[in-house]
Order: C-alpha cells, then sequence, then structure tokens
C-alpha cells in the first residue's frame, strides 16, 4: 500500500498523480490502484451525503467512471487524487439528491383514468346526435317518418 493519501511509500508503489497521468495509458491497472486506495473513503463520503440510499452504488460507480474519463493530473490541488475524485463525489451526490427530492406526480386512480373516457363518450354521442339530426333533416318527410318508426 502506497503512502498517506497516495503519497510514495516505496519506489514499487507509484504515486496518485504518476496514477492520474497514466490512468487513460494503463487503464484498469492506474484505476484498480487508485480505487483500492480511495474506494473506502469515498464510499463513505456517499453513504453519508445521499438522501436515498438506493443511490449509493450508482453514485459510487458513476464517481470512479467519472475518475477514469476525466481525472488530469493538472487538476489534482496535491500529490493525492481523493480531493479531486471527493469533489466529483459531491458534485453526483448533489445530483442526486435533486433528481430523488424531486416531487413525483401522484399515479392516476381509476376514478382519474375514467373520467376522461366518459366525457369523450359524451363528446362523442352528442357530436353523433348532431350528426345523426342533421342527415334527418335533410331527408324528405316520408323518408324521416319511416327512419323514426
Amino acid at each position: 500500500m502506497g503512502g498517506r493519501d497516495g503519497e510514495r511509500g516505496d519506489a514499487l508503489e507509484p504515486t496518485d498523480r504518476e496514477l492520474a497521468l497514466s490512468i487513460r495509458a494503463t487503464g484498469s491497472d492506474a484505476l484498480k490502484t487508485l480505487f483500492d486506495r480511495h474506494s473506502a473513503a469515498v464510499h463513505e463520503f456517499i453513504r453519508t451525503g445521499l438522501h436515498d440510499a438506493n443511490d449509493i452504488d450508482d453514485v459510487f460507480q458513476e464517481v470512479f467512471v467519472t475518475t477514469w474519463a476525466k481525472l488530469d493530473a493538472s487538476q489534482m490541488p496535491g500529490p493525492s487524487a481523493l480531493p479531486w475524485i471527493l469533489t466529483t463525489a459531491r458534485n453526483l451526490v448533489s445530483n442526486a439528491n435533486r433528481r430523488s427530492d424531486r416531487p413525483h406526480p401522484a399515479p392516476l386512480t381509476q376514478a382519474d383514468q375514467a373520467t376522461p373516457d366518459i366525457a369523450f363518450e359524451a363528446m362523442i354521442e352528442a357530436e353523433e346526435s348532431s350528426a345523426l339530426v342533421a342527415a334527418l333533416q335533410k331527408l324528405e318527410p316520408l323518408d324521416r317518418r319511416i327512419i323514426q318508426l
């Protein structure tokens, strides 16, 4: 394991800055090392910040996908990638909280669903009645009387 916060603990382990520089070149190896170093802190940070515990795994995964896609050593404030990763986590937690805090529309009840059908049927019936009356008025009186019987 490396030094505290990703600083070099021995000559064999790369620093977070070195990992950030090579993350897209070496892919999973650099990301795996960063994940091993910081996943516990990131998970705890997300767990304590989210309003909906069901979102923890999704946000946690998204943090490390974003880390892989966007981590740039020049954006790191020091030798550790953890502040950058936690800033990303904070932003994603905020987004998830906004989504979960939005009011959800109430589901339609059977009465709500039936009302438009009744209104629609009444409108169709009125139109058909008007069309029928108009058609009857166009007929000769004898033909009209035959149909009415």
